[in-house]
């Protein structure tokens, strides 16, 4: 299913492989970011190497899987080179003592899966909230946390939403332009910063390895339909990547159509003997969102647009500085009652958030090991008609008869150190990050980690990990108040320890890992109720403790049965968790709402030379209840556990590839959030015409 776990050995250098035996590189160009120029050593891998960026860094950069026509042919063929495509120094994955789990370009491909969120959903630690169809707004947490405690990067650059993790999703990004998605599960603030509480999601998009042009159209159940072209070229030292899409739906239900359109740039190149990364997009997003935050009001409407862009530029030489910068705006126009509205209810609510960070990481390679530092300044701000405090002069809201009238904003400052250290079959990374933040004054706090592995074997390693991370408020938690809904502007930052210990094996056509974690989190934010009420509001109420079991194991036929096997792939995972909470007689809207269990299994396998299925399975056990309205009376009803089957045909060959999709085919009810309910079956048939595949 999701990763090929990669072996790594320090032996002998060459170019072409074989593939049924271990892989061996004799050259690199001598590109700045290429990774064995980094980290200076000779490696032979055994199936493919992946990078782990930082100290326990930003998300592991590639983990890859040959195709099964190449496994099939077994042919020589050429190694690409392996970028960084991270922040933070990067690192080999044998060393890295957490779990990654990445999801590559054809995997996505061959995934029942139209959006972001569906292709994330069949990630065993990850929980995926949809509010609507095709991921229109979708809450993605890991290991039990909550959607704002996840922090999502986009080419190793924070997006993360101040306003609420609601908008995390809101990227302006075709899921046919992803080259891979990294999951780090699992707190990372020491790497990351604030909002890494639970884990962190990173977004790679690769102008080397896309298509010179590529056409997609899709239409389907719900008079569903989509168009995106892309394509790339080279102007001297430079690629430029451009993406361009459009989608649109009536909707499963009442009031959940939607329309959307995405642009996006990433152009990448030499330029002073280092690589200049940048990037820009912009989307713009309306949906119906049929009673999304609250069923006592059903028929809500929202649009958000959403821009952003970046620049870094990465050095070479033994020494390496990496500087960056980047800017997000987002707006948020959310109407209670999108057609007739009661006479109480005045105005909509409009939010513009702006995020504004720079920072720069440097690391250099010795005798005594690696070190790693650097820095990262962080600005937010809204401005907004219910958030924050009243401003003196208001702000008219840009094509609306609307104004401005309150806003908030903060900054940090962090500092971040690590050292990693190998000796023999010992990896052992440890540091910290130090920050200050608006209203500590010149209090800094600390977040400290450390991380080990231990090779076993050749095939196999352990690894323990722990340290502390931490959450900040939302804008919405400090400030929101609304019909059903109170903020609390004194709330302090969520915070969290945590520890886990795991196994990792590569063998012959097997991959797998298992892992254990428990975690005390603190001053945790939820909105709650007393049960004989009906507002809403925000508080650090209580603390949690948390611990967890997850396995993976991802089997290739092929590998074992010298190609005598028709079947691609059959992986399995599972997931438990269990959270307990300090007894308090109130009723939790999020924190509590935690996947139990969670297993997901895929087969793909072919049927015909360039005809393919996959199979996948989900099922799902949910704590928590969500607040039900029989005749606008509020009751408590518990989620229901369920089953979920898809399914995805693909036809291959030449430039044409040709997909017919259906999603919950057995059209099962069921409830990812509150009383909303999802799709039932829905069938998609799409068309991708890529001139020149890479």
């Amino acid at each position: 299913m999701i990763v090929s776990f990669a072996t790594i050995f320090h032996t002998m250098k060459t170019t072409r492989y074989r593939i049924n035996r271990l892989i061996t590189f004799k050259q690199w160009s001598g590109k700045s970011y290429a990774l064995f120029r980094v980290i200076k050593q000779t490696i032979r891998i055994a199936v493919l190497s992946t990078i782990y960026h930082g100290a326990s860094a930003k998300a592991s950069d590639t983990i890859s899987f040959v195709s099964a026509d190449s496994l099939k042919a077994m042919t020589t063929v050429e190694l690409e080179e392996i970028a960084i495509g991270a922040d933070r120094a990067p690192d080999v994955y044998s060393d890295a003592a957490r779990i990654i789990t990445v999801i590559t370009r054809d995997q996505i491909k061959t995934r029942p899966a139209a959006t972001l969120p569906d292709a994330l959903k069949f990630v065993t630690g990850v929980d995926i909230r949809q509010r609507g169809p095709e991921g229109i707004q979708s809450d993605i947490s890991i290991r039990g946390g909550t959607f704002d405690q996840t922090l999502i990067l986009l080419n190793g650059i924070n997006i993360t939403d101040p306003q609420t993790g609601h908008h995390n999703l809101n990227i302006p990004l075709n899921l046919n332009l992803i080259s891979r998605i990294e999951v780090l599960e699992g707190p990372a603030s020491r790497v990351y910063g604030p909002n890494a509480f639970s884990g962190a999601i990173n977004l790679v998009t690769s102008p080397e390895e896309s298509s010179p042009l590529s056409v997609n159209a899709s239409y389907g159940s719900f008079n569903s339909l989509s168009a995106n072209i892309s394509g790339h070229w080279k102007v001297g030292q430079f690629i430029h990547l451009v993406s361009a899409g459009y989608k649109k739906s009536d909707g499963y239900i009442a009031n959940t159509d939607h329309e959307v359109s995405d642009y996006f740039i990433h152009t990448t190149g030499k330029i002073n003997n280092g690589k200049l990364d940048f990037q820009a997009g912009y989307s713009n997003k309306e949906f119906g969102a049929q009673a999304f935050y609250t069923p006592k009001y059903p028929e809500q409407f929202e649009a958000t647009k959403t821009f952003l862009t970046s620049l870094r530029y990465t050095s070479q030489g033994q020494v390496k500085f990496s500087p960056f910068i980047y800017w997000r705006r987002h707006t948020d126009r959310f109407e209670l009652f999108r057609n007739e509205a009661p006479g109480w209810y005045s105005t909509h609510n409009y939010h513009r958030s702006e995020v504004i960070g720079s920072g720069i990481t440097a690391w250099y390679l010795h005798r005594y090991g690696r070190t790693t530092i650097g820095s990262e300044i962080r600005s937010e701000s809204i401005i907004s008609n219910v958030l924050g405090e009243p401003m003196t002069s208001h702000i008219k809201v840009s094509g609306e008869e609307a104004f401005y009238t309150k806003s908030a904003d903060r900054y940090g400052f962090s500092l971040f150190f690590e050292h990693r250290y190998r000796i023999d079959r010992f990896s052992l990374a440890a540091g910290f990050l130090t920050q200050n933040r608006s209203g500590t004054k010149d209090h800094w706090e600390v977040y400290p980690g450390a991380d080990l592995s231990i090779q076993l074997t050749a095939n196999s390693s352990i690894f323990v990990s722990g340290g502390q991370s931490l959450r900040l408020p939302t804008f919405t938690d400090l400030y929101y108040s609304g019909p059903s809904n109170q903020g609390n502007p004194e709330l302090k930052p969520e915070m969290v320890t945590y520890a886990e210990a795991g196994w990792k094996g590569q063998y012959q056509g097997i991959q797998t890992h298992t892992g254990i974690y428990y975690q005390t989190g603190r001053n945790m934010i939820d909105w709650i109720r007393e049960s004989s009420e009906e507002v809403w509001r925000t508080a650090n109420h209580t603390e949690i403790r948390g611990k967890g079991f997850q396995a993976s194991i991802s089997i290739f036929p092929k590998k074992l049965f010298k190609n005598r096997t028709p079947i691609n792939i059959i992986a399995l995972g599972y997931n438990t968790n269990l959270q307990k909470k300090n007894e308090q007689d109130v009723i939790s809207y999020y924190v509590l709402d935690y996947i139990r269990h969670k297993g997901t299994m895929q087969i793909e396998h072919r049927i015909l030379e360039n005809l393919s299925m996959n199979w996948s399975v989900l099922y799902q056990d949910r704590n928590g209840s969500y607040t039900e309205f029989n005749n606008t009376q509020p009751t408590e009803k518990e989620y229901n556990p369920f089953w979920l089957l898809d399914s995805k045909l693909s036809y291959r060959k030449g430039t044409l590839t040709a997909n017919i999709q259906v999603n919950n085919i057995f059209d099962h009810q069921y409830f990812d959030f509150g009383n909303i309910s999802q799709p039932g079956r829905s069938i998609r048939g799409s068309i991708t015409i890529s001139l020149n595949q890479p």
